[in-house]
């Protein structure tokens, strides 16, 4: 199995958080007025991630095709940054054989490097993750909202055995794809 980043010793899978850098980046809505900054998201996101050392982070954002790992690395505080342990697969977008949906992108990813890892994601854009149900939070800023959504999807990933990495079927319960946050 091809474990990536520093969790390759590990003796199960490494748990994945697939992240729109984006998200945590811009500066969160609850953030305005003194103190208040770009940094405010991604330090929330740092926050959850202390509490949760098997999660590592795998970059999904569209930047990751003008951007390196190191760089995505250099956002996060020196503690973190070996846990930012890849990004999801380039692709040619002309190709017809291309993923339209980050999903399918997490997916792949998923059986390339960590088949059956527990896995989360945090986006802005619902539509490309349109089966991922409990494990999408979905946000604009990372606000404490975001934050509080977030600690509920890991805690309910990092209870479960095993993971599909392979979406369902298409008739599986359209009525929940995902969990917003505010």
């Amino acid at each position: 199995m091809g474990i990536i980043g520093g969790f390759e010793n590990a003796r199960r899978p490494p748990m994945l958080l697939f992240l729109n850098i984006d998200c945590v980046l811009d500066v969160p809505s609850d953030a305005a007025g003194p103190g208040g900054g770009g940094a405010v998201g991604l330090r929330r996101l740092e926050s959850v991630l202390q509490a949760w050392p098997r999660w590592g982070v795998v970059v999904t954002s569209e930047r990751r095709y003008r951007m390196t790992l190191e760089h995505f690395r250099h956002f996060f505080s020196a503690d973190l940054r070996p846990r930012v342990v890849a990004t999801t697969p380039l692709y040619d977008r002309r190709s017809p054989d291309a993923p339209c949906v980050r999903q399918d992108e997490v997916l792949d990813h998923l059986a390339r490097h960590a088949p059956g890892a527990p896995w989360v994601a945090v986006d802005a854009r619902a539509s490309d993750y349109p089966r991922a149900g409990w494990r999408l939070v979905c946000c604009e800023s990372f606000t404490e909202p975001a934050a509080a959504a977030l600690q509920r999807a890991l805690s309910r990933a990092a209870c479960e055995p095993r993971v599909r990495t392979r979406p369902p079927p298409a008739c599986a319960a359209p009525g929940a794809w995902h969990a917003r946050a505010g």
